[in-house]
């Protein structure tokens, strides 16, 4: 049966291998990104919230300004956001505004049908403002059903129709 023997480089007698690591250095490392992980956990909800920025522009009518991508994560916060204001009452209008929204694909399309959807069980009008083509034609590229949802140009022309 043969081992793998090792021999001391100067006396040739055999010799036992040992290697040490200090991973003191490691752990403390370790600790301090699980410390530094929950604020920044926090902070990245916090500017998710923020991202879903609702509005009051008139009597009874909310405005959705959306900004960057929309992806599925964002919508959730967004219906959330509009469904915390729509259930203290009084709304009856929404404008969804997709000005400034990174839309092309059929998800997030899907989305904002959702969000329509859930604000007609509430008795909410919904509205969007700024379809540009990508979206446009993602909506249509997945069969999603806008036609009972009014379409806007801009935020100005959706708010002056009532």
């Amino acid at each position: 049966m043969a081992r793998n023997a090792h021999t001391d480089p100067v006396t040739g007698a055999p010799a036992l291998l040992v290697t040490q690591t200090d991973v003191t250095g490691r752990r403390a490392h370790l600790a301090e990104l699980e410390r530094n992980r929950q604020p920044i956990a926090a902070q990245a909800d916090a500017l998710l919230r923020l991202a879903a920025p609702v509005i009051r522009v008139g009597a009874g009518v909310l405005a959705l300004p959306r900004i960057g991508a929309l992806d599925r994560r964002r919508v959730d916060v967004a219906l959330a956001a509009l469904l915390d204001h729509t259930g203290r009452g009084r709304v009856v209008r929404v404008v969804l505004d997709l000005t400034g929204a990174a839309v092309d694909d059929a998800e997030v399309a899907a989305g904002v049908l959702r969000i329509v959807r859930v604000l007609r069980l509430q008795s909410v009008a919904a509205a969007l403002s700024g379809v540009r083509p990508p979206l446009a034609r993602a909506i249509v590229g997945a069969g999603v059903d806008l036609s009972e949802v009014p379409c806007h140009q801009t935020l100005e022309h959706a708010l002056a129709k009532r």
